[in-house]
């Protein structure tokens, strides 16, 4: 695919919402809201990721003001890098439970994290992407998620994946506890670390450090960012990988929504850097954001914000039928209102054939 033909997957998510994250769980977590259909898990192959970052003036920032090159560009190999990088890091900065700088990127993270040497595992993945850019190591953002549970505020565990050109593969780096994974002498990507048993994971760092947070814990599903350039202006949807059977649930705990596109296609996550599929998808799919809570008869729905995937780019023209009504012809974007009970939402590319749905029920 031409990259000037593609409507990236920016088009849908550039509304920024306070709204709800989806997780890989069939039991009800959030109050009122359950999903009780999901004929809308990704089958295809046309998937784009974006990593370049060619001249890139924060890079240059990063690497120059804080020595990226002098301090790591005499590593063995890229796994050393990766694990040094993280040392420096956690050396200079401890854990946050919150995120709370502005900046969004590398360069501008860390300077705002001078002030009190503190950072959130979020803004620490950042960082460590950025840095090993610096050095010519190609990485991307992700979450680990644990199954949700009622009460609980933890649900997701930040991490970076790497591009090891020693290995020839995606290598799964747990930054906060500086450390890298392997089974059976080989190192794991973040997707062979979800499916590997606990007792099989063998943990391997440069020096031997307490353990933070408990990353095994967090084996129920994986989303990778879709853009992992500094810029960050192609998408901010991810790719979340489900191995289970379960259905995606509706869950209010977090401030901020990023749209997924689910798929239990493990080798979506293992293509290499900048390959573009010409594979074509058999068929649409249903992304969705929560906007704000709109008030009605002095009672709080949520409102969804509907778009439509295919060949990793979002549709300008498309329907959907919402429940018992009529087919509606839709220009990008679509609001719906859920109503009390099972809300229905259908997508077709022609008006006549369903391509995917989804049924949520608000009680």
């Amino acid at each position: 695919m031409k990259k000037g033909t593609i409507m990236k997957v920016v088009a849908v998510v550039a509304i920024v919402v306070a709204g709800f994250m989806i997780y890989m769980n069939k039991n009800k977590t959030s109050p009122g809201i359950t999903v009780k259909a999901w004929d809308n898990i990704y089958e295809g192959n046309h998937i784009d990721f974006f990593y370049d970052d060619s001249d890139n003036n924060k890079l240059k920032l990063l690497n120059k003001n804080y020595k990226i090159s002098e301090k790591f560009s005499n590593s063995d190999n890229d796994v050393q890098a990766a694990l040094r990088t993280a040392d420096w890091i956690r050396s200079s900065l401890d854990v946050d439970s919150i995120t709370k700088y502005t900046g969004t990127n590398g360069y501008d993270l860390l300077n705002e994290a001078q002030s009190d040497k503190k950072a959130s595992g979020y803004e620490i993945a950042i960082i460590e992407r950025d840095i090993l850019k610096c050095i010519g190591i190609i990485s991307r953002t992700g979450q680990l998620r644990i199954k949700p549970k009622k009460g609980s505020d933890i649900s997701s565990y930040n991490v970076v994946e790497f591009y090891s050109k020693d290995e020839k593969k995606w290598i799964l780096l747990d930054v906060i506890n500086r450390r890298v994974f392997k089974n059976n002498g080989k190192y794991l990507s973040a997707i062979e670390f979800l499916e590997t048993k606990k007792t099989e994971i063998e943990t391997y760092n440069n020096k031997n450090y307490k353990e933070i947070n408990r990353i095994s814990d967090f084996k129920y599903s994986y989303s990778v960012n879709l853009d992992n350039t500094v810029k960050n202006k192609n998408s901010n949807s991810m790719l979340t990988y489900c191995s289970k059977n379960d259905l995606p649930i509706l869950n209010d705990n977090v401030s901020y929504y990023q749209p997924q596109i689910f798929t239990k296609n493990k080798e979506l996550f293992d293509t290499v850097p900048y390959y573009k599929s010409e594979d074509k998808d058999k068929k649409a799919y249903i992304v969705i954001m929560f906007s704000n809570l709109v008030e009605k008869d002095k009672t709080e729905y949520p409102s969804i914000i509907v778009g439509a995937f295919k060949d990793s780019r979002m549709l300008k023209q498309y329907y959907i039928k919402v429940g018992d009504g009529k087919m509606t012809e839709v220009s990008k974007y679509q609001s719906v209102t859920l109503k009390k009970g099972v809300n229905t939402i259908e997508l077709s590319e022609d008006g006549v054939n369903i391509a995917s749905s989804i049924k949520i029920e608000y009680n």
